[in-house]
């Protein structure tokens, strides 16, 4: 039932693309929406920054729960969401120090479209600390395997990156007025994955300060999934980057229109394995059969047919 819920928050959005986007080209012009694709890329790239927390979050959350350290939570929770945030403010302020450079001389953008390239690039920067703790508060979700409110959420905040744009672009094409719409549309999804996250568990409405232990804990299995985080955007968004730089910005927009297409059709495996990961918990050392905890976290009625508590 969570892929299927994770399905179909994938596949309405691919869907509602597969309509607007053409029309989104058409309002906006091709070189316009080649620089936002490439806006969406960099601003993706930043969220290197996330240091793998976001999904040690999920880790961490999922194997307190199956122990019943549920005192332990909070701490663990809000320590995860205060650094997500900090690293995003680490984030934005790389980005905006890097709009300047990367409009100006690496991006192949035409003179007239400057001012507002650089207007949405700093604004999309801006807003780096949300997307990465929103991360977080959605990571604590995921832990409690709640697909069915993540995507009753996250489905419709898809859908709008497709579709707020077009009232906005029935007055202006400018590119700014269209990132403005779409970093309201993040900052809304933050808002209430963040209300979601704080009702979902007990003692969550009260902030707690950072621990020592747990961000040791948090970066020291993220660690390791940083260094696949820094490749990985490398890999699926550097050819996007060469076409910007060595040819035009209306070449972006035809190259990445298809390829998104395409990408998009991972679905399957994409609704799969984030169930996976939350259920594979980790086997506690006074568990006398290791090899059925699975089937009693996963299966219930195994362990009871066992005969065993």
């Amino acid at each position: 039932s969570n892929t299927f819920y994770n399905f179909l928050g994938r596949i309405l959005p691919l869907a509602v693309a597969v309509i607007t986007i053409p029309i989104l080209i058409n309002k906006m012009g091709t070189e316009r929406f080649g620089i936002l694709t490439l806006a969406w890329m960099v601003i993706g790239y930043f969220g290197i920054f996330d240091l793998g927390v976001g999904r040690a979050t999920t880790k961490f959350v999922s194997e307190y729960l199956a122990l019943d350290k549920l005192e332990e939570l909070p701490s663990l929770i809000w320590t995860s969401i205060l650094m997500l945030f900090s690293l995003g403010l680490i984030g934005a302020m790389a980005g905006i120090l890097a709009t300047a450079w990367l409009v100006g001389s690496i991006f192949n953008i035409p003179p007239a479209l400057v001012p507002e390239s650089r207007q949405a690039f700093y604004l999309m920067a801006g807003i780096l600390p949300f997307v990465l703790s929103s991360n977080g508060f959605r990571g604590v979700l995921v832990a409690q395997q709640r697909f069915g409110l993540i995507n009753l959420v996250r489905t419709p905040a898809g859908l709008a990156n497709f579709l707020a744009p077009l009232p906005v672009l029935a007055f202006s094409p400018n590119l700014f007025y269209v990132v403005a719409v779409l970093a309201g549309v993040r900052l809304l999804l933050w808002a209430v994955f963040c209300s979601c996250c704080l009702n979902s568990l007990p003692g969550m409405k009260s902030l707690r300060l950072p621990s020592l232990i747990h961000l040791r804990q948090l970066l020291g299995f993220g660690g390791w999934l940083t260094v696949s985080q820094v490749l990985y955007p490398i890999m699926m968004n550097m050819d996007r980057f060469f076409i910007g730089a060595l040819l035009s910005m209306e070449a972006v927009a035809y190259y990445v229109t298809p390829y998104t297409m395409v990408t998009k059709l991972n679905f399957i495996q994409g609704s799969l394995v984030p169930v996976l990961f939350p259920a594979c918990r980790k086997i506690p050392a006074h568990c006398s059969y290791p090899h059925m905890y699975w089937h009693h976290r996963l299966c219930p009625t195994f362990h009871v047919l066992l005969g065993r508590s």
